[in-house]
């Protein structure tokens, strides 16, 4: 009697599909991550921008001291802009590994769900044969033995 078909690696393209959903929730996680550093950088570029006009506005009146502090907090935002210009290329290069990552996974798994295609589709075949073959064999059975009653000849065949 058949136990149909079992796919042998079974275990490993499950392990594959858990790799792969990980691998998807960690991009997730890192898209999220690189979203809102760039957008604290578009808020600090914003700002900045801000106090360049500051110091730039026509009309203004500043004293030397207050013109020292702004063109200070001018320089410290720049340092922040620049500071956070490195970190979203950093989120963005952890962006890019996680995905090649991902695809590496993904290729992985469905290797392994194409050579479970291809196994299931090899044991339908052979199965089909062996049908076949078992139906050629009682069709000689059955026209071999003139003399064997029919009953008989159908007792020993659902013997197999």
């Amino acid at each position: 009697m058949s136990r149909g078909f079992r796919f042998r690696l079974d275990a490993a393209l499950q392990q594959r599909a858990r790799q792969e959903q990980t691998l998807q929730i960690a991009l997730a996680n890192a898209l999220q991550i690189q979203t809102s550093v760039q957008y604290a950088l578009d808020q600090m570029r914003r700002q900045l921008a801000a106090a360049q006009q500051d110091t730039t506005a026509p009309g203004s009146v500043f004293g030397l001291e207050q013109r020292m502090h702004l063109l200070l907090h001018v320089d410290r935002a720049n340092r922040h802009v620049h500071q956070q210009q490195l970190l979203v290329q950093q989120r963005a290069q952890e962006v890019q590994s996680v995905h090649q990552q991902l695809i590496q996974a993904s290729a992985r798994r469905r290797a392994l769900e194409r050579l479970r295609e291809h196994q299931q589709e090899e044991y339908a075949r052979d199965q089909q044969r062996r049908e076949n073959n078992e139906l050629d064999e009682q069709g000689t059975l059955r026209y071999a033995r003139p003399g064997v009653e029919r009953r008989e000849l159908d007792a020993s065949i659902t013997e197999y």
